[in-house]
């Protein structure tokens, strides 16, 4: 006689909701949840999660499981898919849109090979396929498919048990969901470093630490004149650009961005246990890159009649106060401190001298030999002439 349904389903469901969610990331999670179904009695072969997310590049992220593999794949989707005919042809598109489970045979006479990625998996070889909702308290959908190799395909108490494991799922999926979606916001919005202190409940406003960091400021020159001629789009376009070339640097040599202030970005690259010098020469590293990323910007630009770009970086090795500053109900977390109003005052001189990159004594002191001074310079706010440093290859 065979195990009743229930019966096979309820220690799949068990082991969702006390062991399988000390599992933190899904693509672990969903292979050993193949496991236990196939520990359970249901033939799966391939299992597909689609995911539709709150992100400011990705559409889905999608995660993609077979028995051969015996492991999960992680596949991203950039916004603009939704528009393509491989989207609107894939079976993950209905579900999105808010449809029911449905099912479709991959052989025999009943075959039905109506979505784009069904011939493709027949010709592997499966038999059955079904995709079915995972549906979260606000109506949104998780597009969950399972496909198998066996001869007759899944039976009607497979389908039950797949079922029945979703239902349980939903809270524990939606759970992730809306971490993930936390995470991807903050890293999105004040950086991960950042994100990573504001959820683990570093939010208490007045509450900070005192860092000793390499700090950066750049900003872009005659940007009012810039924002006067330029439509409000191309101004954004542009923007957008300059930004790209400078972000990108600074997170790959281990900084992180705090703000961006209209054409201006303030970032930070916290020394902490690492090795000062080491850390002062990441800086400069971003600061070469991005320099050179706005001149080949700049090499692009006129083919389309833009005007170039020019910007100033200043760097400088310093302290500061590292917290939560802001009103009751709207904080920022941020840096303060006479050393970052010393780096904000020294990208001025970068026009002044006409190089791109001015660093402070302090800075310059991490790498003697790869800088020459420019003198002492009198800085707004400060009593005393500071001597400022650029990069030798800029003062020739």
């Amino acid at each position: 006689m065979a195990e009743p349904t229930e019966d096979r389903g309820q220690p799949v469901v068990d082991w969702l909701l006390h062991e399988g969610h000390r599992l933190h990331h899904t693509a672990d999670l969903l292979t050993a949840l193949a496991a236990r179904l196939r520990g359970a009695g249901v033939p799966v072969d391939r299992i597909t999660l689609g995911i539709r997310q709150l992100h400011p590049e990705l559409f889905t992220r999608a995660y993609v499981w077979t028995s051969a593999a015996g492991a999960t794949e992680g596949i991203n989707r950039e916004h603009g898919i939704e528009t393509t005919d491989m989207y609107r042809r894939s079976p993950v598109a209905p579900i999105f849109d808010g449809g029911g489970a449905f099912r479709r045979r991959l052989v025999g006479p009943d075959a039905q090979l109506d979505y784009g990625i069904l011939p493709d998996l027949a010709a592997e070889g499966y038999t059955d396929y079904t995709m079915r909702p995972i549906v979260f308290s606000d109506g949104r959908q998780v597009a969950a498919g399972f496909v198998t190799k066996a001869t007759d395909g899944f039976n009607a108490g497979d389908m039950a048990v797949l079922d029945h494991v979703l239902e349980a799922a939903a809270p524990l999926a939606e759970m992730r969901q809306l971490r993930r979606t936390a995470e991807d916001l903050l890293d999105t919005y004040v950086g991960h470093a950042t994100g990573e202190r504001i959820l683990s409940g570093d939010i208490l406003r007045g509450a900070g630490d005192s860092i000793d960091a390499v700090l950066w400021f750049c900003d872009i020159d005659g940007f009012t004149e810039l924002s006067q001629r330029l439509a409000r789009d191309d101004l954004i376009a542009l923007l957008n650009a300059f930004f790209d070339c400078v972000v990108e640097p600074v997170e790959a040599e281990g900084g992180e961005v705090l703000k961006f202030m209209g054409d201006a970005m303030l970032a930070i690259f916290p020394i902490g246990g690492r090795d000062r010098r080491a850390c002062c020469r990441a800086a400069i590293a971003a600061a070469e890159r991005a320099i050179e990323g706005v001149a080949a910007l700049n090499a692009e630009r006129p083919v389309a009649g833009a005007p170039p770009l020019s910007f100033g970086l200043a760097l400088h090795a310093g302290e500061a106060m590292y917290g939560n500053i802001g009103a009751a109900q709207r904080l920022d977390f941020t840096v303060i401190g006479p050393d970052v109003n010393l780096v904000a005052r020294l990208e001025p001189l970068c026009q002044k001298l006409g190089v791109p990159l001015v660093v402070s004594a302090a800075l310059a002191a991490c790498w003697p030999e790869a800088f020459v001074s420019r003198g002492r310079q009198r800085l707004r706010g400060f009593e005393a002439p500071q001597e400022v440093f650029t990069l030798a290859r800029f003062a020739t």
